[in-house]
């Protein structure tokens, strides 16, 4: 017999690593309260204990085998990300990949140093919001290194994003004029909740909403009948009584979509439903596979008739939702179309990434860089941001953020397809985690959602417990990890005695 694996840290100290889980969950929710952290005092306030956190994590734990890619794939994404920008905002006289607006400054004021940022010391403060969410991933991966711990930090972020979509509700309905504790400026007819842009809280609610359609299916699953059609009343009995996630996830799936729809965001409900529908459909088969496996009395029709018909019964949900429910939305997109301040700007936009597509301008120079090419015809107002993840950050870090986003995007998207491959009980969540990925990259493409520190941290905590979850070795049984027991294994003996009987 092999001698067992000596126990990690967090195995010999179970209370110092609930304490740190405590900890991390605490942090993904500070930084969403103050409107997403956008302001550089909550920012810096809670970044730096989310860095502590990490860097002490990062010493006394070890990621496990199978995690170690994906750790390896995020550090080293973090780490090019802050060589690259430190690089493009180092200055000297000479320097042949300066931006050529130093040129043009050294005409004025003299020869000076020159760097590949306009902004150099703009670059070396936007490298902080955009390691966090990189600090998140890490950070989880080693802390959340189970299927229950995983899933507990999924079951934690889809409770606690229930919480802010019960308060948006509130807030609309009593206190619209307020965002927490200063007066709206602006979506003073919207749900907005504690974000101040109607599409950052979008995203944040979709993918909330995505969670917990997840996390209610895989609470619904012990409900699926072993013994036909027949005997499902009795299991679902016996087991409704064990579990209560199903009634406080499908409680929370309401109420995250009622707020959702109040945000009259376009894009961000559009990429949910989209995104969401894909889910559906997962679970739909998925969950009949499970049935075929437990039970063979369905008739030759039945396996037919029983996906058709929850489809079908899924479909019209979902459309009965969107247009009695969405109603808001659908006519705000009916008033405005593609009348769209960002429709407009686009062009200009996408001839600025002309001009800087190898080198970029800087981390977090959009802001500086964005007038001189501005059109007059789109009005007069300040962009802080393209409105577009991709545009913006090829804009800023040039070509080497289209290889950090290939790579990160590919390496998440391997480690869902190896969860729905080789993971059984817990396929719904790398199914989960797939659809939320791909909300977000939807989203980004008209948006800037993900570029709200609160967000992107929400975001990345998803990533890291999906990825956990999908790469975790599943038991010999079938079972998810540590979620059940192992079944006891048949011996011959017994199937030989128990044949001869029938």
């Amino acid at each position: 017999m092999k001698a067992d694996a000596p126990l990690s840290f967090l195995e010999r100290h179970p209370a110092i690593a609930n304490m740190l889980r405590l900890l991390f969950c605490c942090a993904t929710v500070f930084i969403l309260l103050p409107e997403g952290s956008v302001r550089a005092l909550p920012l810096y306030l809670i970044a730096i204990p989310i860095f502590t956190l990490a860097a002490l994590v990062a010493l006394v734990v070890a990621p496990a085998d199978r995690h170690g890619w994906v750790f390896r794939v995020g550090a080293g994404a973090a780490s090019l990300i802050a060589f690259w920008s430190l690089f493009q905002s180092f200055g000297f006289q000479g320097n042949v990949l300066a931006n050529p607006v130093w040129r043009a400054t050294a005409e004025v004021l003299g020869l000076g140093p020159g760097s590949i940022s306009v902004v150099p010391a703009d670059t070396i403060a936007a490298i902080v919001p955009v390691l966090l969410p990189f600090a998140i991933f890490l950070t989880a991966v080693l802390l959340f290194s189970s299927d229950r711990t995983a899933t507990m930090l999924l079951r934690f972020l889809a409770v606690s994003g229930g919480l802010v979509a019960i308060y948006g509700i509130v807030q609309l309905e009593l206190f619209p004029q307020y965002l927490m504790f200063r007066k709206k400026e602006y979506y003073l007819q919207d749900l907005t909740a504690v974000l101040v842009n109607r599409n950052s809280i979008a995203t944040y609610l979709g993918g909330t909403l995505l969670l917990n359609a997840g996390l209610l299916y895989d609470s619904l699953l012990p409900l699926a009948p072993r013994n036909g059609w027949g005997g499902a009343a009795v299991y679902a009995r016996r087991h409704f009584r064990v579990t209560g996630y199903s009634l406080l996830h499908g409680a929370l799936f309401v109420i995250v979509l009622v707020a959702l729809l109040l945000t009259k965001s376009r894009a961000g409900t559009a990429s949910t439903f989209l995104a969401l529908l894909g889910l559906v459909v997962f679970f739909v088969f998925d969950g009949y596979a499970r049935i075929e496996q437990r039970s063979r009395r369905l008739g030759p029709r039945g396996p037919k008739m029983a996906v058709l018909g929850t489809a079908l019964a899924a479909s019209v949900s979902l459309a009965f939702v969107f247009v009695f429910l969405g109603g808001r939305v659908l006519l705000r997109a009916d008033a405005q179309g593609l009348e769209d301040g960002r429709f407009c700007a686009y062009p200009t936009i996408i001839r600025l990434l002309q001009d800087n597509w190898l080198l970029g301008t800087g981390l977090g120079s959009f802001r500086e860089v964005f007038p001189r090419y501005q059109n007059p015809a789109c009005g007069d107002a300040l962009w802080d941001r393209a409105h577009s993840l991709y545009l913006e950050g090829w804009i800023d870090l040039g070509v080497i953020f289209v290889l950090l986003l290939l790579v990160v995007v590919l390496g998440l998207s391997l480690a869902f397809l190896t969860g729905l491959r080789k993971r059984k009980s817990m396929r719904w969540a790398s199914a989960t985690g797939w659809a939320v990925l791909m909300l977000f990259m939807l989203h980004s493409t008209v948006d800037f959602s993900i570029q709200i520190p609160g967000v992107a941290v929400f975001f990345a905590a998803i990533m890291a417990a999906a990825s956990i979850i999908s790469l975790n070795r599943s038991r010999p049984s079938g079972a998810g990890g540590d979620r059940a027991k192992q079944a006891p294994a048949v011996t011959p003996t017994r199937l030989t005695s128990a044949t001869s009987r029938m």
